[in-house]
């Protein structure tokens, strides 16, 4: 069983504000729509944004594209926008479909485009002291680093050697993690964690505890 456990929020709470003021101004967040152009690349942002500018004017925004676990982390993906005279636009397709994502302009960040293993960086705030929150944290920014020394295609990117192995036993590891927290983090009445829309304990939790404990 597989669960995105991030995903945008719908709102912006205070607890997402206040989180994100550790990258930049959070006065500034904003829900942007995906707009994607016909000839924009997934994970190419930057240049996707790029091409817009070159076509049709306006400028390249850097920022955070912002998702929420509920009371376990805010994820960070550093995200391009296109900026207008009619406002803010994403041109990037979502993986997920997203009709809109979260935005946090921050004009502290840079790429450089004469670098093409460039990349924009991600960052995990956690919204518990939960060890294990904190272990997992630390598996994906590992995850990451690994990532970021190879070239990254619009969909897949080549590990090699150690590193390979050390991505797969991240990769294995996650899906216990991920178990943990919920089970840690998650009421039992709450709506379940898959989308069903049933109850948490009458729906995915006695699966996840079949399999062991919190």
């Amino acid at each position: 069983m597989i669960i995105s456990p991030t995903k945008i929020p719908k709102t912006i709470g205070v607890r997402t504000r206040r989180a994100c003021s550790e990258l930049a101004d959070a006065s500034k967040l904003i829900f942007v729509d995906v707009e994607p152009t016909s000839d924009a690349l997934p994970n190419k942002c930057v240049l996707n944004v790029r091409d817009v500018v070159n076509n049709e004017g306006g400028e390249v925004v850097l920022g955070w594209s912002i998702s929420l676990w509920p009371d376990v982390m805010i994820q960070c993906i550093g995200h391009a926008v296109h900026k207008s005279n009619t406002g803010l636009r994403c041109v990037t397709p979502d993986k997920d479909g997203c009709e809109r994502i979260l935005f946090l302009p921050d004009s502290s960040l840079t790429f450089d485009f004469d670098d093409p293993q460039a990349r924009l960086p991600t960052k995990m705030i956690p919204l518990c002291k939960d060890p294990l929150v904190a272990r997992l944290i630390e598996n994906e920014e590992r995850e990451y680093l690994i990532k970021c020394r190879y070239p990254r295609g619009a969909d897949t990117i080549e590990v090699r050697g150690n590193d390979a192995i050390e991505l797969r036993r991240l990769d294995e590891a996650k899906p216990e993690l991920v178990r943990r927290v919920f089970l840690r983090t998650k009421h039992h009445n709450d709506t379940c964690v898959c989308g069903s829309g049933r109850k948490f304990r009458k729906c995915c939790r006695p699966k996840m505890l079949a399999v062991g404990p919190a």
